[in-house]
């Protein structure tokens, strides 16, 4: 039997601007999740998205 192998995501996270004008310095950071499977990956790293960012890349390692 195939065991599972685990999935390791790396998001990026950017704050999201106050208006679409440009020109403003934005904070951005990187979460890393650890799941059984890219969509328990993505629900776990979607609810550690502070208040005002948002998911701007995702990538995916498998162990």
């Amino acid at each position: 039997m195939n065991e599972a192998r685990p999935l390791t995501l790396y998001a990026t996270v950017q704050e999201a601007p106050p208006d679409h004008r440009g020109g403003y310095a934005l904070g951005r950071d990187e979460l890393v999740v650890e799941e059984s499977d890219y969509d328990q990956a993505l629900a776990a790293a979607q609810r550690l998205v502070p208040e005002g960012w948002r998911i701007i890349a995702l990538r995916v390692e498998r162990d």
